[in-house]
């Protein structure tokens, strides 16, 4: 969010369960009309260089389930239609923040270090909802350590 978008997309996948969110905002943007197709030309040589090099997903190995079922804090799949409406309202008020934020919604499986980006895109945006983030975060880290 802080570098110009044809760098910005490389960094967004690094971790995707938080990047999905502005790389589909980017996709609309473009699909419009108001980005460029040189803006996705390091975006595409990045993937295919990934895909190339580490043959990713295809070298991936599967997790046992019962360790994703156990480390997974994703709401999926019932957070998914309010990740839809947050890239929809993310879109229609162009505001790549709110993509960003809504982000965790739309993955099958995240773990508690994967919210750091979206509490800290809803703590500068509003003091009060980060309070309430901030407050989530630590009921999440004391679920998690088996606390509450």
């Amino acid at each position: 969010m802080l570098l110009p978008t044809t760098w910005g997309l490389i960094f967004v996948t690094v971790k995707p369960q938080s990047g999905m969110g502005p790389l589909l905002y980017h996709v609309v943007q473009f699909l419009r009309g108001k980005e460029s197709f040189r803006t996705w030309i390091p975006f595409g040589v990045v993937v295919i260089l990934a895909l190339v090099i580490y043959q990713y997903p295809f070298s991936m190995g599967k997790p046992p389930a019962d360790i994703v079922a156990s480390a997974s804090l994703a709401p999926f799949p019932w957070g998914v239609p309010f990740g839809i409406f947050g890239l929809w309202r993310a879109v229609k008020h162009d505001d790549a923040w709110l993509a960003y934020a809504v982000s965790p919604l739309l993955a099958p499986y995240f773990t508690l270090h994967t919210l750091i980006g979206p509490f800290v895109v809803i703590a500068t945006r509003n003091k009060r909802w980060g309070m309430v983030a901030w407050i989530f975060g630590w009921v999440l880290v004391s679920m998690v350590q088996g606390r509450i």
